[in-house]
């Protein structure tokens, strides 16, 4: 993996911020595009009430209208760097979709993991805190 040289925590945390930025947006657009640009193709989800395993599980699943986000707000509540291009963020977020037909609204803890690849900050791993 390519390295933020000299990167501080704080730089880390605004790199992982705008990350989860752009890549929540990629949800709220139904972008097949910008999701494959945002999240590492290593992601995996765990978690939630459908079933995304990876990347390419996720796309299917918005580009076949199976997962309809309406809302997305996410409250980051702590940030931890490991080194200087791997993030691991956690905070709450809220979600407002139709999943498989049916109204879908939560709030709920979770723990994400992003990394610098290739000169861009990408989702790598998703998880619900229960």
């Amino acid at each position: 993996m390519t390295k933020l040289s000299g990167a501080s925590l704080q730089q880390v945390e605004k790199h992982a911020k705008a990350s989860i930025e752009r890549s929540t947006n990629a949800l709220l657009a139904h972008s097949r595009q910008d999701i494959e640009k945002e999240f590492s193709a290593a992601f995996t989800a765990a978690g939630g009430d459908w079933k995304f395993a990876h990347r390419d599980d996720m796309i299917k699943r918005i580009g076949g209208g199976h997962v309809k986000y309406d809302y997305i707000k996410t409250d980051v509540e702590s940030v931890e760097a490991p080194n200087d291009h791997v993030a691991i963020v956690s905070g709450t977020r809220s979600v407002k979709a139709v999943v498989d037909g049916k109204d879908f609204a939560s709030t709920f803890p979770f723990k994400a993991v992003h990394a610098l690849e290739d000169g861009q900050w990408r989702v790598l791993l998703w998880a619900v805190n229960c």
